[in-house]
């Protein structure tokens, strides 16, 4: 009886963060999800293969940002698991003996009770949780990355927590 209740609610359905990973791989060009240590539910996506940074940087972000929108309403229950989120950038590299591999460039995070704090909806934008971001470079080319992207507009000016 709940069952058939349930399938005809007009509620949203309510998912179970076990379901995340699959989620977000099939549809935000996510590699992994996995929580780690205490609480910390990391996510792995890749940098686009662009020799413009700026831009490589503008479309990892607004990945990001639809996919925070996405966790953060279909998974309500998610700070009862995860106290923060880190979102790891990859990128393929090769290196000076043309040996291809993929590479941490660096992490955003976010503590997830100040990302439960905003008025999230499918319009929002990575510059809305960018605002409460904190960056970890974690190889020269990631500051190279994150560099080339406070350089443009008004980035710098708008987000000193993120501009290094």
């Amino acid at each position: 009886m709940i069952l058939a209740m349930a399938g005809c609610s007009s509620e949203p359905q309510v998912k179970d963060i076990n379901d995340m990973k699959d989620d977000l791989i099939s549809d935000y060009q996510v590699s992994d999800v996995y929580i780690e240590g205490d609480q910390h539910l990391m996510i792995a996506m890749s940098l686009p293969e662009n020799n413009d940074l700026e831009h490589a940087a503008n479309v990892g972000f607004n990945r990001m940002g639809d996919m925070l929108n996405h966790v953060l309403v279909s998974y309500p229950t998610l700070d009862a698991e995860a106290k923060q989120i880190y979102v790891s950038f990859n990128a393929n590299l090769v290196d000076t003996q043309n040996n291809p591999s993929i590479e941490p460039m660096y992490d955003v995070y976010f503590d997830v009770s100040e990302l439960k704090k905003l008025n999230v909806d499918s319009s929002s934008t990575f510059y809305d949780y960018l605002r409460y971001a904190n960056i970890s470079v974690r190889q020269p080319m990631g500051h190279k990355v994150i560099e080339a992207w406070c350089a443009g507009d008004n980035n710098k000016q708008d987000f000193v927590n993120v501009c290094l």
